[in-house]
């Protein structure tokens, strides 16, 4: 059975998803980098949609070990990276994006994390 294969437009709302975060948190890309144990490069290009392999055709298709190394590096959980990728048409305004990303204080079913006092 042949491995699935994100398309390109998949890989690239991944990319961005991963760039707006970073971008939100103010951190660089070295900074995301070395928190996730990745090369500069390798972040670069994930964030550009491409395949650590080269800027060819192929879109980019990192593992779930790399996901959650960078949904922990920008503090985030799995769901929020990948969510909604399939999404691809882009946004009307920027109120648009607020629905339809997940919230990162929140799990991926929009409940708070947060400790509940009793």
């Amino acid at each position: 059975m042949p491995k699935p294969t994100p398309t390109q437009e998949q890989a690239y709302a991944l990319g961005r998803r991963l760039r707006e975060r970073r971008q939100s948190l103010q951190m660089t890309q070295e900074q995301v980098a070395q928190v996730a144990g990745i090369s500069l490069q390798h972040l670069s290009l994930l964030e550009n949609g491409h395949s650590s392999r080269g800027r060819t055709a192929t879109p980019a298709n990192p593992t779930l070990g790399l996901i959650q190394r960078l949904a922990k590096a920008l503090r985030v959980d799995v769901y929020y990276i990948v969510a909604s990728i399939d999404e691809v048409d882009p946004p009307q305004d920027s109120d648009d994006v607020v629905t339809r990303l997940p919230d990162p204080a929140r799990g991926p079913w929009g409940v708070s994390r947060a400790k509940r006092s009793t």
